[in-house]
């Protein structure tokens, strides 16, 4: 059991997901980015859909079916482009404030550890490649029960090997699965969006900063 536990989701919180389609844009035009936000939504949706029918597969391969969808969407025929994609998700970069707030949190003795849906190699794989493994408590992931989050499961797998005092997400869905299952649960609004999920106001604290995060920890 890991004590005072910080739950991150990865992708799109502590994960910068529009990354591949950025730095493809520089060779391929806007499209890439075009495809790369499609992707996303095509990810989750997938995602849901494994979960509801209790047919699991891979994130990695769910992405791999979501750019090969996105690309026919759009019309965009061009065979490097999805390695390439798929190499630029496997290496996502971490926003900028991600390495100083881990830092700060383990100096402060509260333990990060991850809860995605993805798997745990190319997380290791993402996380090393930014310098953060070693700031890093655990990485915990579906494949483990072999369902995506919201589902309860998934955070009740958590909660089994942690102690949490504390769960963060970018994604509205996240931020009402596990507020719904009763973690204590911070919305991390980089990009001032309106709130999309289920949750209430109350079920939530809202961040604009993930530095932010060492405050509520400092004083609960």
């Amino acid at each position: 059991m890991i004590p005072n536990t910080i739950l991150f989701d990865a992708y799109g919180t502590l994960l910068d997901v529009s990354g591949p389609g950025r730095r493809l844009a520089e060779k391929y035009g806007d499209i890439a980015n075009d495809i790369g936000a499609r992707v996303r939504i095509l990810q989750i949706t997938y995602s849901w859909h494994s979960s509801m029918m209790g047919r699991y597969a891979p994130f990695f391969d769910l992405t791999r079916h979501a750019v090969n969808v996105a690309m026919a969407e759009h019309g965009f025929q061009h065979e490097a482009f999805l390695d390439e994609f798929m190499e630029g998700f496997a290496q996502i970069e971490a926003f900028p404030d991600v390495a100083e707030t881990l830092v700060l949190l383990k100096e402060q003795g509260i333990n990060p550890v991850i809860l995605s849906n993805g798997e745990k190699r190319y997380l290791e794989r993402a996380f090393s490649h930014a310098g953060l493994m070693e700031q890093l408590s655990d990485i915990i992931t579906v494949e483990e029960i072999r369902i995506f989050k919201p589902t309860m499961d998934v955070y009740r797998h958590a909660q089994e090997k942690c102690l949490v005092r504390g769960f963060v997400s970018s994604n509205p869905w996240d931020v009402t699965g596990a507020s719904t299952f009763g973690f204590r649960t911070f919305w991390l609004n980089r990009q001032n969006r309106v709130f999309d999920g289920l949750a209430k106001p109350d079920d939530y604290s809202m961040i604009r900063s993930l530095k932010v995060i060492l405050h509520h920890m400092a004083n609960s």
